[in-house]
């Protein structure tokens, strides 16, 4: 899986929440606000209503969404410990079809 050039930014984080809930992985704001180009303060517009399966992209320090309740958690987002932090990092994990996070 990669990106094309030509494909929006609703259709881009569309396949990053698609990549975190086939593999179970959080991501930061930040990873995936740099592959879309914009800030990181912009990406609850792009992710929409806070639900389980968004809820992989997740705030830097705290390693959870930012201002969701527990229950609206994915019920798996805590089976790595592990958090993609870089948009190079995401963009390489997204590209390798075995990807599987590493033991932090």
């Amino acid at each position: 899986m990669s990106f094309d050039q030509e494909e929006s930014k609703q259709e881009k984080i569309g396949r990053i929440i698609e990549f975190c809930n086939l593999v179970k992985i959080r991501v930061t704001y930040g990873a995936v606000a740099g592959i879309l180009g914009i800030i990181p303060r912009g990406m609850s517009n792009y992710l929409g209503e806070k639900r389980a399966e968004v809820s992989w992209v997740v705030n830097k320090k705290s390693k959870k969404p930012t201002k969701y309740h527990p229950d609206q958690y994915h019920e798996e987002l805590f089976k790595y410990s592990y958090v993609i932090s870089k948009p190079q990092e995401l963009l390489e994990a997204i590209g390798n079809r075995d990807y599987k996070p590493p033991r932090a």
